[in-house]
């Protein structure tokens, strides 16, 4: 059946597998290019979601150290208030002649003053 080709026939199938060869080569090459540029797409990707996870990370501890930060100015001026409010209880205790610098709290004198307060019936 085959030996009753003509020569014109084979030669045209020769040529058409050929032409079918190359072009599946062709269509190979892009396919390869085509899966390398998806492969660097896929790593571009992870590389920026670890990225991201590093600056939302950084983020993180930016706000925190924004917020020690601003507790530290916070207990700054308290202890600022503080130091001016001991040193306005010395003022007065230098000023009213008292002898030692231990008993400089106010709290005997508010003692005092609610124990009197208690006796006059303003407090319960």
């Amino acid at each position: 059946m085959f030996n009753t080709l003509s020569p014109e026939l084979s030669t045209f199938l020769l040529v058409l597998a050929c032409a079918f060869t190359v072009f599946s080569v062709i269509v190979l090459v892009k396919v390869r290019r085509l899966a390398r540029q998806c492969r660097s797409a896929c790593d571009y990707l992870l590389n920026q979601n670890r990225n991201d996870l590093g600056l939302r990370r950084l983020a993180e501890v930016e706000g925190t150290l924004t917020e020690l930060l601003d507790s530290y100015d916070s207990l700054l001026k308290s202890h600022k208030k503080l130091r001016s409010r001991i040193g306005m209880r010395e003022t007065r205790a230098r000023r009213n002649g008292a002898g030692s610098d231990d008993d400089l709290s106010s709290g005997t004198d508010k003692t005092a003053l609610r124990i009197a307060a208690k006796s006059a019936g303003l407090l319960k």
